[in-house]
């Protein structure tokens, strides 16, 4: 059985996929040309059609080279209103998208180029909002929270057996509060502190007993200070002392340490290739 981690990089290329091909793609082949629609296949009997100021009104529909639709939508002062489907070259949906009457909030469903639903969430004003769902194979793997774009609130992950992975905080974009990690049988494996985007405050890894394989303390990005780390009973077994990070007494045993490490450094960096920033789309079909 596949990783979650490696899974979920799978899902974020499909995704990424998909969502690369949501811009209209067919721009560059030359002016845009009044066509006629077929009659039934929508409620106007003309499409792709621009205002005196050049923006986009009524019925639009794009068809790829071969022939196949590439997307169907309605616009209004240049605006996507109600709703708007998205193909791929083989004529199978990836995203549908509902679009309120003022083309300011939209529900979002992106599915693979199998027709497989990847995503779900919301935009507003084009940025992602509130919480995206990613599935796949109709599990869900992660839940992730977002305000005009940024990452906000808890994002979470979920292992092939659906139990809760990891949860990460997020306050405007950066890391902000506990972060977790969570071992198969649900007990709570590692956690640390962030503040503004750092590492900073209480840290640990635990045993599946729950009980303490190394404590210590994080200030501003760096290990600070004394860190504990303790047997199987709990019990302290050594005495380690950072100070900006530089361990300056005793020595780490690696197992104690690799969990914390591998966690708070992956910590953000699974990223989706469609964020914010990342792409000039930004995930979002008509910019």
């Amino acid at each position: 059985m596949q990783s979650r981690s490696t899974g979920l990089k799978i899902l974020f290329l499909h995704l990424a996929f998909a969502l690369a091909l949501l811009s209209p793609p067919i721009h560059s082949r030359g002016r845009e040309v009044l066509q006629r629609e077929p009659k039934g296949a929508s409620g106007d009997t003309t499409y792709n059609q621009t205002d005196g100021k050049g923006r986009k009104q009524g019925f639009w529909m794009k068809r790829y080279p071969n022939g196949k639709v590439a997307y169907r939508a309605q616009f209004r002062d240049d605006r996507p209103v109600g709703r708007t489907l998205r193909y791929n070259e083989k004529g199978i949906l990836i995203a549908d998208l509902y679009h309120t009457p003022a083309g300011r909030k939209t529900k979002a469903k992106i599915y693979d180029d199998a027709g497989k639903l990847i995503a779900t969430g919301n935009y507003v004003n084009q940025r992602k909002d509130s919480v995206w769902t990613l599935l796949s194979n109709g599990q869900v793997v992660a839940r992730e929270g977002y305000a005009q774009g940024e990452r906000e609130g808890a994002w979470e992950y979920y292992s092939d057996e659906g139990q809760l992975a990891a949860r990460e905080r997020w306050r405007k974009g950066k890391l902000e509060g506990r972060q977790e990690k969570y071992y198969n049988s649900g007990a709570l494996s590692s956690f640390w502190t962030a503040h503004d985007g750092l590492e900073d405050g209480p840290a640990a890894t635990l045993y599946t007993s729950g009980r303490p394989k190394l404590t210590g303390q994080f200030a501003k990005g760096k290990r600070e200070g004394v860190w504990l780390q303790h047997g199987v009973d709990g019990k302290s077994i050594d005495t380690l002392e950072y100070r900006r990070g530089e361990l300056i007494r005793g020595a780490i045993e690696p197992n104690a340490d690799s969990a914390l490490n591998a966690m708070y450094k992956n910590a953000g960096k699974l990223r989706e290739p469609t964020d914010p920033g990342e792409s000039p789309r930004s995930g979002y079909p008509y910019r």
